[in-house]
């Protein structure tokens, strides 16, 4: 599976079924949209590394791959990201340990971000010494709300570089990576849960008194 046909094969049915899901939804969110004390996300993730292992064997496409990534919420718009995943394939194993700010725009129902992160990339060829090195990420993402306590990730896209170098001295790759998947909001504000009450109060106030 190529690059291209990871992003139309995979991804592109992910945004439909989420679209699908909040054209349907019935919840009525807080219009303020303030931040969770924290966010948890889960979810697959497609590593296109662009280069070779240290070993010389290009890699290409890895396309098992998992994501995990906690962001600690210092208000509605900045937050700390912690970020691992991991990317396997018969050639070699690829791992990121990251961590940076992320910038998120709560503009209501939908929230993109970007984040700037730096950290460790992991590369474990089958045949040679497994190689740490550093890394550096930058992307972003599109959150979807889906619940109080839940958002859907249809996407997330970051390019990742790292000096990692094969036997000939030359830089062994810097990639592309999708992720999609869940994300779990912690700790919403007692101020959010009321807003929202009252937002569905009101709600079933105006539909009674339009009825005849």
């Amino acid at each position: 599976m190529t690059f291209r046909h990871a992003v139309t094969r995979l991804f592109l049915p992910t945004l439909l079924l989420t679209a699908m899901v909040v054209i349907s939804s019935t919840t009525v969110f807080a219009q303020d949209n303030q931040a969770p004390k924290a966010e948890i996300f889960g979810g697959y993730s497609f590593l296109h590394s662009g280069g070779d292992s240290p070993d010389g064997t290009y890699l290409g496409d890895i396309q098992k791959g998992w994501g995990a990534a906690g962001t600690w919420d210092f208000n509605r718009w900045l937050g700390l990201t912690i970020d691992v995943s991991g990317h396997y394939k018969d050639q070699a194993n690829v791992y990121t340990f990251m961590a940076g700010p992320q910038v998120k725009f709560r503009t209501g129902r939908i929230s993109p971000f970007l984040e700037a992160l730096g950290g460790e990339v992991y590369v474990a060829p089958a045949h040679i010494d497994s190689q740490f090195t550093p890394g550096m990420m930058a992307g972003g993402g599109i959150d979807i709300e889906a619940g109080r306590h839940l958002a859907i990730r249809p996407i997330q896209a970051d390019y990742i570089y790292t000096p990692a170098q094969d036997p000939f001295g030359r830089t062994a790759w810097g990639g592309y990576r999708l992720q999609a998947g869940l994300v779990l909001k912690l700790g919403v504000s007692q101020t959010q849960q009321q807003a929202v009450s009252a937002a569905c109060v009101a709600t079933a106030t105006s539909v009674m008194a339009s009825e005849p």
